[in-house]
């Protein structure tokens, strides 16, 4: 039997189309979003009786010093939960703490590590601001992947 090597050219270019389309993401997060070099994403998960504790580590992937925008000793982290369509931001992902003076410096090559427990279940993000200066002017957020609790 004879294949027809234009048949065959046909497919494979079909299988490629169809595998690249299945590798893309949308900006509603479901990648996570680098921002100066720094990432965030989930790195542990342990059950407790008052829900998922997390640990999220943020990494300076960059050849310079990142500056995080702090709340009290630790970086500010910003949640969101997926209603809707929509990412939401959670009011009681705020600040609880006075913030000191200046933003957190991020080392080249250094990770942070941040844990939270989250109790109800949901589809849910974290992000971090990110700058290049202290004064975190041209700042942007690194976004992790979503993770679900159940």
């Amino acid at each position: 039997m004879r294949v027809d090597p234009v048949g065959r050219r046909w497919a494979v270019a079909a299988v490629l189309a169809l595998t690249c389309a299945a590798c893309r993401h949308d900006v509603t997060g479901v990648a996570g979003v680098t921002v100066y070099d720094v990432s965030v994403s989930e790195a542990a998960r342990v059950s407790t009786v008052e829900g998922a504790n997390l640990t999220f580590r943020i990494v300076n992937h960059g050849a310079a010093p990142a500056y995080l925008q702090e709340c009290g000793d630790f970086p500010s982290l910003g949640i969101e939960r997926y209603v809707n369509g929509q990412w939401q931001p959670l009011l009681g992902a705020l600040c609880p703490r006075p913030q000191t003076p200046g933003p957190i410096a991020l080392a080249p090559g250094v990770a942070l590590t941040l844990d939270r427990t989250f109790s109800d279940t949901g589809r849910y993000r974290v992000s971090v601001v990110v700058a290049t200066t202290p004064d975190l002017g041209g700042s942007g957020q690194a976004v992790s992947p979503p993770f679900d609790i159940r």
